[in-house]
Parts: C-alpha cells; structure tokens; sequence
C-alpha cells in the first residue's frame, strides 16, 4: 500500500473525490485540462489573427450602432422589426413579455453577444476543429446559464 493510501485509511478523509465533484459542477463534466487545451488553441490562434481581430471589432460597432438604433424604437413601438431574429426552434424569447419594453431591447442585446460569440469562437484559423467545437459550445452554455432556469 503506498503512503497516500496509508495515510486516506488512518485519518478517513479523500480530497480526490469532492475536488473532482467541484470541477465536474463547474466544467459541466468536461475536463478542466481539455478546456485548458481547447482554450489556449482559440486564444494563441486569435491572438495571431489582427484580420480576425479587426472582423470582431467592426463586428461589434456594427452591433452597437444596430442596438442602439433598435432601443429607442422599440420603446415606442413593440411591433417594431427586431434587428436579430430567432431560429424557428428557439423557444427561449417566446413569451409576450419579450416583446415589450424593457425586455424586448434585453433580449436583442443578448442575442447580439451570442450571435458575436458565436463567430468570436468559430472560424478562427489554425483551431483544431475539436478545439473550437469546445470553446464554441462553453461560451454557448455560459451565456445561456442565467436564462436556462
């Protein structure tokens, strides 16, 4: 038996367990090194991409410059066109409440960052594609958490 063991049977404690239970919470089962790995291919790849980089800004300003227009609008008129449209399947802003002030403007800003986190995490050169898919999918899940219950 070695040391370790030796020492878990006299006092009757176990680390392992409630720390691998903590990070299955926070990692939603994945494992922390292949989020590690997945992250740093996204981050030192985009990090190299000024054209990518330059995309996501123009990106945002253009967001902004939409939402801000949209708001105002909106405020005034809840039948006004939305700048960001649901898929079909998308159930989540369905409700009449989404559709009048204030929640209507909270729902296209969410909808912006999503649809801007979406292509911040995807379609960045040199990723392994299973390195995207992972951080894809995370920032997926962290924007959605508030809103999932």
């Amino acid at each position: 038996m070695d040391k370790c063991s030796d020492a878990k049977e006299r006092h009757g404690l176990s680390f392992d367990r409630p720390l691998h239970a903590a990070l299955a919470r926070l990692t939603a089962g994945l494992s922390p090194a292949a989020l590690v790995q997945a992250y740093a291919d996204w981050a030192q790849h985009l990090l190299f991409s000024p054209d990518k980089q330059l995309e996501l800004a123009e990106e945002s300003v253009r967001n902004w410059m939409r939402f801000l227009e949209y708001c105002p609008k909106a405020l005034i008129d809840p039948a006004c066109q939305a700048c960001v449209e649901l898929a079909p399947n998308d159930k989540r802003f369905a409700g009449d409440a989404w559709h009048r002030w204030p929640f209507n403007a909270i729902s296209q800003g969410f909808l912006f960052t999503q649809q801007w986190w979406h292509h911040a995490t995807t379609g960045v050169k040199g990723v392994e594609a299973h390195h995207e898919h992972i951080v894809s999918f995370v920032a997926r899940q962290m924007l959605r958490g508030p809103l999932a219950s």
